[in-house]
């Protein structure tokens, strides 16, 4: 069992989890998922994470690289949330998206090394999410990317970690240049992102600063 008086280093968990599920929710209604299927994926967003509130809290809050014992302890995480999942009354599509949600399209990921359709859209669609909200969240042992470099961190790895169709809804639903954005223009001025352009997210609103 789960204690109900959850630690202060769980926090980024729980976080992350709230953080990840308003970007699937986003995805899927973009997608236009019908209420169902985004109740469903808003589900497995919101427990991604439970296996992690089941190991010790100093591995996945620990400043200094992970050892490969640590590593691999880390790495059981979906298979734990999967089992424990599985003994409750939810949808199949749930927790497999979860044991999913590490899976890469090019087979590198874990824990089953699937590739390409073998992966579930919606563990597509978790995996790209919680990427972003991990890449754009401060962690004990590495700064948080903004919005903008988190967008072009996942585009690096568009067809080889995750699906290019979800990548692209997500840079949609985001813009290249996240609301909050700082940018810098061509002439020197800077800016922040206030609004963006779904039909050309390149060239998003701006307020002037200096």
């Amino acid at each position: 069992n789960i204690n109900s008086e959850l630690k202060e280093s769980d926090s980024y968990i729980i976080f992350h989890s709230i953080k990840t599920t308003f970007l699937v929710l986003s995805i899927a209604d973009f997608l236009k998922f019908p209420a169902h299927k985004q109740i469903e994926i808003g589900i497995a967003a919101m427990l991604h994470k439970l296996g992690m509130l089941l190991l010790p809290s100093q591995l996945y809050q620990k400043r200094e690289a992970l050892t490969p014992k640590e590593l691999q302890v880390i790495r059981t995480h979906p298979v734990i949330s999967y089992k424990t999942l599985k003994t409750a009354d939810f949808h199949a599509s749930i927790y497999l998206a979860i044991l999913e949600h590490h899976e890469h399209i090019d087979g590198t990921g874990y824990p089953r090394k699937l590739k390409g359709d073998r992966i579930s859209l919606y563990g597509k669609i978790l995996a790209v999410a919680s990427a972003y909200a991990a890449a754009t969240t401060k962690r004990p042992f590495r700064e948080e990317l903004d919005g903008h470099s988190g967008i072009m961190d996942l585009l690096k790895n568009k067809g080889s970690k995750y699906d290019e169709k979800i990548l692209r809804s997500l840079v949609f639903v985001m813009s290249v240049y996240p609301i909050g954005t700082f940018v810098q223009l061509s002439n020197m001025a800077k800016g922040i992102v206030i609004k963006t352009n779904l039909k050309t997210p390149q060239h998003p609103i701006l307020k002037l600063l200096i």
